[in-house]
C-alpha cells in the first residue's frame, strides 16, 4: 500500500505538469506556435522518473523479501528451542527416576534385614553405584543442555537485534530517496555536483599560467534538463574562458575545444550553467600547471 501511494502521488505530480505545459503550448498556440519538442522532452522525463519510481519499487520488494527470510529463520530457530526444552524435560524425568533409585538403594541398605546374603548387599551397592552414576551422568548433560540453551537464545536475540537494525536503516534510507526525488520533481532544477577539469599542452610562458587545449565539464543536475545548456568558465579573474552550448537531457560530459592551446591564470576555476531559466553556479574547481 505504502508503494502504490507513492507511485500514485508521484505519476499525479508528472501527469499534472504535463498538462500545465499543453496548456500553456495551447495558449501560445493561439499566436500561431506550438512547442512540440518542449512537449516531448516533458514526456520522455515521465518516463525517466516513473522508471526511477519502478526501481524504488523494486528495491522495497527486495527488503520485504530480506524481512520474510529472517523471520523463517526466526522460526526455525524458536523450532529449535522446543526440541531443546523437550530435550531439557526428559533429563529432568531421567534425573529425577535416578533420585528415587538412589534414595530407594540407600534406605534398603541402612534397613538390612537379618540373616540376609552378603551376596544380596554387594548387589545392593552395585546398583547404589551405578544409579549415582546415573545421576551424575544425567546432570552432566542437563547442565550442557541449559548451557547450550542460553548461547542460542543469545544468538536468537542478536540475529533479531541486528536485521532490525539494517531493515529499518534500508528502509529509511528508501523513504529518503523517494522523498528526495518527490522534493526534484516539484522544485526548479538545481545543481547537484559539478566536475571540471582541462587537456594540458606544452608549458606556457610564465609560470603563474597554465596552457589548456581543451575543457572538460561534467554537471550534475536534480533532474533531466528540458532546454539546451548553456556552460560558461571562468578564471581566476573571473574572466571567459570559453563558453558553449550543448543539447543535453541529462549531465553528461561536455568537452570545450580550445584550438591549439590557450593560456589562462592558473589556480580556482568555476563555472555557470544557464537551464530552464536558472543560472546555476559551481566555484572551486583547481587547474595548476
Amino acid at each position: 500500500m505504502f508503494n502504490r501511494s507513492i507511485k500514485y502521488i508521484i505519476l499525479l505530480i508528472l501527469n499534472i505538469v504535463v498538462l500545465i505545459s499543453l496548456y500553456q503550448s495551447s495558449d501560445d498556440g493561439d499566436a500561431g506556435v506550438f512547442d512540440t519538442q518542449f512537449v516531448i522532452n516533458l514526456l520522455e522525463e515521465r518516463d525517466e522518473l516513473q522508471m526511477s519510481v519502478i526501481d524504488m519499487e523494486l528495491a522495497l520488494e527486495q527488503v520485504e523479501s530480506k524481512i520474510t527470510e529472517t523471520e523463517e529463520m526466526l522460526n526455525i530457530a524458536e523450532r529449535e528451542i522446543s526440541v531443546r526444552g523437550r530435550q531439557f524435560q526428559r533429563c529432568e524425568a531421567a534425573r529425577t527416576a535416578a533420585v528415587v533409585l538412589a534414595n530407594e538403594q540407600a534406605v534398603q541398605l541402612d534397613q538390612p534385614a537379618a540373616g540376609m546374603p552378603v551376596s544380596n548387599c554387594n548387589e545392593s551397592t552395585a546398583k547404589l553405584r551405578f544409579a549415582r552414576q546415573e545421576l551424575a551422568s544425567t546432570n552432566a548433560e542437563l547442565t550442557e543442555l541449559k548451557a547450550t540453551n542460553q548461547d542460542l537464545r543469545r544468538e536468537i536475540d542478536d540475529a533479531k537485534a541486528q536485521d532490525q537494525e539494517r531493515l529499518t536503516l534500508e528502509l529509511e534510507a528508501l523513504k529518503a530517496q523517494n522523498a528526495q526525488l518527490k522534493q526534484d520533481i516539484e522544485n526548479p532544477i538545481y545543481l547537484k555536483s559539478a566536475y571540471l577539469s582541462g587537456r594540458k599542452c606544452e608549458q606556457p610562458r610564465f609560470e603563474e599560467l597554465v596552457c589548456l587545449t581543451e575543457l572538460l565539464v561534467r554537471p550534475m543536475f536534480s533532474k533531466a534538463p528540458t532546454s539546451e545548456v548553456v556552460v560558461t568558465v571562468y578564471d581566476l579573474n573571473e574572466r571567459v574562458v570559453a563558453q558553449a552550448t550543448f543539447a543535453s537531457k541529462r549531465a553528461q560530459l561536455f568537452r570545450m575545444p580550445l584550438g591549439r592551446g590557450k593560456e589562462v591564470f592558473a589556480g580556482e576555476f568555476s563555472a555557470t550553467f544557464e537551464v530552464e531559466g536558472e543560472l546555476l553556479a559551481s566555484t572551486g574547481h583547481s587547474i595548476t600547471r
